[in-house]
C-alpha cells in the first residue's frame, strides 16, 4: 500500500518579530495541516538590509539594527517571508 502524500498548505512564523542585535533568535514555524507529509522547515535570508545578519540552521543573528526578511520553505509545500526587526 502506498502512503498518501499530504502537502503543506500554510506556514505560520512562530517567533518574535522583534529581536536584539547580537542575540541569537531561533526561527520556528507552525505547519498546517498538522498531518502534512513533509513538515520540516528550512530557513534562508531573503534580505538582510544593513543588519549583517547570518543564519546557522534555524538560528538567526544580526550584529546591527535594521530589518531582516527570512524565508521558511518546505519541500513540496509552501514558503513564507516574515520579517524580523533588530
Amino acid at each position: 500500500m502506498t502512503a498518501t502524500f499530504i502537502p503543506v498548505e500554510d506556514i505560520e512564523a512562530d517567533f518574535e518579530a522583534t529581536a536584539l542585535s547580537g542575540v541569537p533568535l531561533a526561527l520556528t514555524a507552525a505547519v498546517k495541516p498538522d498531518y502534512a507529509t513533509n513538515r520540516a522547515v528550512g530557513w534562508s535570508i531573503v534580505s538582510s538590509g544593513t543588519t549583517n545578519a547570518s543564519l546557522a540552521g534555524n538560528v538567526l543573528t544580526a550584529s546591527d539594527g535594521g530589518t531582516v526578511t527570512v524565508r521558511g520553505t518546505i519541500i513540496n509545500g509552501v514558503s513564507q517571508d516574515p520579517q524580523v526587526h533588530f
